[in-house]
């Protein structure tokens, strides 16, 4: 597999500077990479600067570059160079502002964030206002501030620092990395702006569109600029996973597996091995009632039930390659995905040290994450999604897991073909975002669950008077408009 880099810089030194002011510490360095680039792999490179390095460096930005060296800590990622960044400090009024520049492959300005300013005044330049004037920059644009850059009222050192190493910045990609021929658009999932949640002291969300859906995260933090940052992470990982499962991108992992592996054994990523091997494991405890190999099945509309089955999926541990038995099989997570991805992200914001969270992927995989505070999560009525059958309190480290035939969506079975009939759903109240959602398409597809240790409580709750559950045990619940079938 070809893997892409990401550099980011930091001048030598510049860790150990004390300074005699207070600081505002916005972002860490660990965290200002993993907001932009998601959990990418790094590596670190060092570059010592020559006289001829610093001439041509001076040369081409007309700014001095007194560094000895840098320090880039190189990240690779699934195939796709992500770009660069690096950790720049340049002196504002008295003190330096250090902010991290990303670039892109393509040597353009992506995003700017500013990790600690030391000054008494001045601390605007880090709203999106200004820095957004630098995005899709490049080495040769002017970056005069008061004439190429709006200047931040009150705060015009400070935004002739920034000015000076984005330029510097860009620079240095230019000299130590030049353009390569071929090279991919870096997409970071940029910093929004979060919003506090009403009546919740301290909490704050975010919702973006994800995975086919809207997908909302909600943290308790200390600060919004905390929880921006850690929100943002969790993001990009979500984005990152997309590109790894997504069965309607063309150039995702998936869509490149389904195509290759009945021809010759395909190596994949750590990501969708995990997943693929959990998966066949899910289909032989569930006697095939959950099998990912759904793929064309969805496709077809349920007119290809012979393209399904897990036992036509050949793993090979030791060279980490997954290869089909034959044509017309294509693999569909589905769920599964947004399981492993809730989990995923629960471990991001676990890094963030956020005291506490809940990931709600589109209302099929909710997870809450370890802490003090309790969740209240609406499960929706399938007959009228809008309004909530029951409500459940998910305790911390709680996993909801819900499968539906809403209004337009359809589920097909694996083992008829047929798509469901009615409007239903199964939630499973797990410790495990991925157990959860077997659980709750196992007992959807098969109204009953029939061994394994799971208990679950089978209601039929309404609009008109939603039921309330308490999350103390692992209980699965189905709520139905159909008559209640017979287990």
């Amino acid at each position: 597999m070809r893997y892409g880099l990401l550099a980011f810089a930091i001048p030598t030194g510049i860790l150990s500077c004390a300074h005699a002011c207070d600081a505002q510490t916005f972002l860490t360095e660990e965290q200002a990479l993993r907001s932009l680039f998601g959990n990418s792999n790094i590596s670190r490179q060092e570059k010592a600067i020559s006289d001829t390095d610093r001439q041509a460096l001076m040369k081409s930005a007309g700014l001095r570059f007194p560094e000895s060296s840098f320090t880039f800590l190189v990240a690779e990622q699934d195939q796709k160079s992500l770009g660069y960044a690096l950790v720049m400090n340049e002196i504002g009024k008295s003190e330096p502002i250090t902010f991290m520049v990303a670039v892109s492959p393509e040597h353009r300005v992506v995003d700017i964030l500013v990790m600690v300013f030391r000054e008494n005044r001045g601390s605007e330049i880090r709203e999106a206002r200004f820095l957004r004037q630098f995005k899709g920059k490049k080495a040769s644009d002017a970056l005069t501030v008061n004439r190429d850059i709006v200047n931040y009222s009150g705060a015009t050192l400070s935004s002739k620092a920034i000015s000076r190493g984005v330029k510097r910045a860009l620079a240095l990609v230019d000299h130590f990395y030049p353009v390569a021929k071929t090279s991919h658009v870096l997409r970071p999932a940029f910093m929004l702006p979060v919003l506090p949640v009403q009546g919740s002291p301290g909490v704050y969300r975010q919702v973006r569109y994800l995975m086919g859906t809207l997908c909302e995260i909600r943290v308790e933090c200390d600060s919004s600029g905390h929880a921006g940052a850690a929100i943002s992470a969790a993001f990009s990982e979500i984005r990152r996973l997309e590109k790894v499962f997504s069965a309607y991108d063309a150039e995702s992992e998936l869509s490149y597996v389904n195509r290759k592996a009945y021809n010759e054994p395909v190596t994949v990523s750590e990501d969708m091995w995990a997943l693929t091997r959990s998966a066949i494991r899910f289909a032989h405890a569930t006697h095939g009632v959950v099998d990912v190999t759904v793929g064309l099945l969805v496709k077809t509309g349920g007119r290809s039930p012979n393209s399904v089955g897990a036992d036509k999926i050949f793993v090979d541990a030791a060279a980490h390659t997954v290869r089909f038995s034959g044509a017309g099989l294509a693999m569909d997570f589905g769920g599964l995905a947004k399981g492993y991805a809730a989990a995923r992200v629960a471990d991001v914001l676990k890094r963030w040290e956020v005291s506490s969270a809940l990931i709600n992927l589109g209302g099929s995989s909710i997870v809450s994450t370890a802490g003090k505070r309790d969740w209240l999560v609406g499960i929706a009525d399938p007959s009228s999604p809008q309004q909530y059958a029951a409500i459940i309190v998910a305790k911390p480290e709680t996993a909801v897991s819900c499968s539906g035939v809403y209004e337009r969506s359809h589920i097909y079975d694996p083992l008829t073909g047929a798509a469901l009939s009615g409007l239903r759903s199964a939630v499973a109240v797990t410790k495990s975002p991925l157990a959860g959602e077997v659980v709750s398409k196992q007992l959807l597809l098969r109204s009953a669950y029939r061994g394994g240790s799971h208990e679950y409580l089978r209601l039929f709750g309404s609009a008109k008077r939603p039921t309330l559950i308490e999350s103390n045990l692992s209980k699965t619940v189905m709520f139905t408009t159909d008559q209640e079938v017979e287990s």
